[in-house]
C-alpha cells in the first residue's frame, strides 16, 4: 500500500493522488476539485520530492 498523504503545513495534509499542480513560488497547493492549499517553505520541499516519486513509480 503506497502512502498518498504528506503534510505541507503544520495545519495540512494532502493526498498526493488530489494534488492538481504546485506552484513552489507561492507555495500553494491546487487540488483537483479547486481547493487551495498552502504549504509551508520548509514541508513544500517534501511535496515536491513525493511528488517526484509518485511519478517514478
Amino acid at each position: 500500500m503506497k502512502a498518498s498523504f504528506i503534510r505541507c503545513h503544520n495545519s495540512f495534509v494532502v493526498n498526493i493522488d488530489n494534488i492538481q499542480e504546485v506552484d513552489f513560488k507561492n507555495k500553494e497547493i491546487l487540488m483537483k476539485n479547486g481547493e487551495i492549499c498552502y504549504g509551508s517553505a520548509r514541508m513544500i520541499k517534501a511535496v515536491q520530492k513525493k511528488l517526484e516519486m509518485n511519478d517514478s513509480e
